[in-house]
């Protein structure tokens, strides 16, 4: 289930995920490649991108749910910071959340999108921090909930 709660120094947001939706940075990807289409235009197919774009609209509308729910304006804020909290499917021993980094990406280009921050770059965003949470406790799900803490109020 995903959620969005405004809090004291920011936000969470949580996205739950199957399997399917996950793209692990260790060797697992789906590579893309380079097709040329019946004009001749060089075009790169990049097979992640249906997943990608899924995340990345679930975080958009988490966002605008955020934003419309608390009549907020936007952008929400100038500076943040981010920690992305994975929590595993139950029975999952070690594991490595830095590892999750394409699936997080398109979730915070969708939280940018949505107009929690205006933009994705070292000015305004610092992170994410990757960290793990407990594991969850049914098997097959991850979590992924990204604690947003606003800078610009702290001294």
């Amino acid at each position: 289930m995903d959620t969005s709660t405004l809090t004291q120094h920011g936000a969470e947001i949580t996205l739950t995920l199957t399997k399917p939706q996950i793209i692990k940075d260790n060797g697992s990807r789906d590579h893309g490649h380079w097709t040329r289409n019946h004009l001749g235009q060089v075009r790169y197919h990049d097979p992640e991108g249906p997943r990608k774009n899924s995340l990345r609209h679930r975080a958009w509308l988490q966002g605008k749910t955020l934003i419309n729910l608390n009549h907020l304006t936007t952008p929400v804020w100038q500076h943040i910071a981010v920690r992305a909290h994975v929590s595993y499917p139950k029975g999952v021993g070690r594991a490595d959340p830095g590892n999750l980094s394409h699936t997080i990406k398109p979730i915070i280009d969708g939280l940018t999108q949505a107009g929690l921050w205006p933009d994705d770059d070292s000015q305004h965003l610092i992170g994410p921090d990757y960290r793990r949470d407990p594991n969850q406790t049914q098997p097959g799900q991850w979590a992924i909930r990204l604690v947003i803490t606003n800078l610009d109020n702290q001294a």
